[in-house]
């Protein structure tokens, strides 16, 4: 049991370490060489801790993939290397993957990371990342023949999800029953198909199912503890008026307790709203690889995510929002000769 909550407290730490990762990665990338060496920090810090809990938990596939991102995040922070697309890239799939292993990390030891690692090594060692070790994400496929129109896709898209939150049997997440899909484990080339096509090595992360969990300010809680308490000395004047028969008392205590219970329905409500901006975060890495598989100059801009939502909300659009953007760019934006 310990060490199950150990493992939960690990996955829980490092989903919060990764959260931002994918984005400071790729504001690295667009910093090119003017390093920013206080942005690259915060990245290895985050890589560093992971490492760190890994290798104290004996989960050895995660700290041993994590200390290679570490060895190239430290080149970076002392300017002996600089983070060209190609070298990001590597870093991001290898980020992928160690966020699949968190996501899964029981079977976290059966993945296969050398790819990985030899490609983080050899970009350390002063090489050129080579671009068939690290193939790009494949771009998305097209509709079957009995094409669905984008509307219809998004609604399919909404109903799975809420049918996939409506089918949850476990209120909690633990590191060992949080349901993972199968994960997009790294196959080593005896596992590939012969005469087959080599799968990717690093394909796009599968939809995470949704968290259970939730963050949630240290002010509403504050706000909880607060009502609740003047709740239950609202209760202890209802009994007193009662026992003693006085009217009055029982007006006053009851609008009270009115007024208490509505503020904590409003206060718990609060604790499930959530930025739109999670949903957002993913949309940078989405353009980055869709629009370099598919030679197209795409410019991405948010605007609202401060905007706050039930976390319901928050997840059932995650994935409409990410094949809207997907077919923007797809179908939506012309390629640099088209535009002239």
């Amino acid at each position: 049991m310990e060490d199950n909550e150990l493992l939960n407290d690990f996955v829980i730490e490092s989903k919060e370490h990764l959260a931002d990762v994918e984005n400071q990665f790729l504001a690295i990338e667009e910093k090119g060489a003017s390093v920013d060496v206080n942005l690259v920090n915060e990245v290895f810090r985050a890589i560093h801790s992971i490492k760190g809990a890994a290798g104290f938990l004996g989960l050895t596939t995660v700290n041993d993939l994590a200390h290679s991102l570490e060895n190239l995040l430290n080149m970076m922070r002392n300017k002996e290397l600089t983070p060209t697309s190609a070298i990001v890239d590597v870093m991001l799939k290898a980020a992928d993957t160690l966020s699949s292993m968190i996501d899964d990390v029981h079977n976290s030891a059966s993945y296969d990371i050398s790819h990985h690692v030899s490609a983080l090594e050899k970009i350390a060692s002063g090489e050129t990342p080579d671009e068939s070790e690290n193939p790009a994400p494949e771009a998305p496929t097209t509709a079957p023949a009995a094409e669905l129109s984008l509307d219809e896709q998004i609604e399919a898209a909404i109903n799975a999800k809420l049918a996939e939150k409506k089918s949850a049997k476990q209120p909690e997440v633990t590191a060992a029953s949080a349901p993972a899909p199968q994960p997009a484990r790294e196959k080593s080339e005896s596992e590939q198909p012969a005469g087959g096509k080599q799968q990717q090595s690093s394909p796009a992360p599968a939809p995470a199912p949704a968290d259970a969990s939730i963050r949630v300010s240290v002010n509403v809680l504050d706000s909880m503890m607060n009502l609740a308490g003047e709740l239950v000395l609202s209760r202890n004047q209802l009994m007193q008026a009662v026992s003693s028969d006085e009217k009055s008392g029982l007006e006053a205590t009851s609008a009270r307790i009115d007024q208490v219970t509505s503020e904590l329905q409003e206060a718990i409500m609060q604790t499930r709203m959530q930025q739109i901006g999670t949903v957002f975060g993913r949309f940078p890495r989405v353009v980055r690889d869709l629009s370099n598989k598919l030679g197209k100059q795409c410019d991405l801009v948010i605007e609202g995510k401060e905007v706050e939502v039930d976390k319901t909300i928050v997840e059932a659009i995650g994935d409409p929002l990410t094949h809207l953007v997907r077919h923007s760019i797809d179908h939506g934006i012309e390629s640099p000769a088209e535009r002239i």
